[in-house]
């Protein structure tokens, strides 16, 4: 974030939905280098609209509120055979949560996964106890809780550190294609928070949440999700 304060930018996801939707206006067959020269210029011209109208705060460089520390090991991909016969893949991500303020606080993870392709995903939302119990075998750590006993109040100190993970189904890419970038957003870690105007309700304010995202590229086309290499390109802070 460093270098980047004072300038517009887009919401996390108002800037994954622009690059959705350029994307796929370039995809488009029987383009011509006239044709696509003039979509990319819309396209950015909407980028630019869009940042002025609903640029997010960014959060402060030393949090006026509490924050607790969090570790994550790289997403990983789990495949789970139903009965049927039919193959599903389900991401998963360890974590660690510490409270190292000088006084207990509340914790409520809240995870959100989103695509390049246009994909959004709650993360511990209808996924089956199984797969869970699949996740911890492949894991191996006698520390991991399952996300629900993850909320509550933290004291502070390492001996009070949680251990969980984080668990998302693979989008269905049949209808919007492949994803080549995907972002995580964990919520929950700090009290630090920003209110903007409600975009389309006069007078109403939508408050925003200091979040910790972190940013993966997804290169090539691997047949199936398993085989899909996940590249860690940063983290960061964002209000959302």
């Amino acid at each position: 974030m460093g270098g980047e304060r004072g300038k517009a930018r887009l919401h996390p996801n108002i800037e994954v939905r622009m690059k959705t939707a350029c994307a796929a206006r370039l995809s488009l067959p029987g383009f011509r280098t006239t044709a696509m020269v003039l979509a990319m210029l819309v396209c950015l011209a909407g980028a630019i609209d869009a940042a002025s109208a609903q640029s997010a705060p960014e959060p402060a460089r030393v949090s006026p509120s509490w924050t607790l520390d969090f570790e994550h090991q790289q997403p990983r991909v789990l495949t789970v055979r139903e009965p049927n016969g039919r193959l599903r893949w389900f991401w998963y991500m360890p974590y660690k949560v510490t409270n190292h303020t000088r006084e207990p606080q509340s914790l409520i993870p809240d995870v959100t996964v989103a695509y390049d392709n246009g994909a959004i995903i709650d993360a511990d939302k209808n996924v089956p106890a199984r797969v869970y119990t699949l996740v911890q075998e492949r894991v191996g750590n006698p520390l991991m809780t399952t996300p629900a006993k993850m909320t509550g109040t933290m004291l502070q100190g390492e001996d009070y550190a949680r251990e969980s993970v984080a668990i998302w189904e693979h989008p269905d890419e049949s209808e919007r294609g492949p994803a080549g970038e995907m972002r995580v957003f964990f919520a929950g870690l700090s009290g630090e928070t920003a209110a903007i105007a409600h975009p389309s309700e006069e007078g109403q304010t939508i408050v925003l949440h200091r979040t910790r995202m972190l940013k993966y590229h997804l290169p090539g086309r691997p047949r199936t999700p398993r085989e899909q290499p996940v590249v860690f390109e940063a983290a960061e802070d964002v209000m959302r």
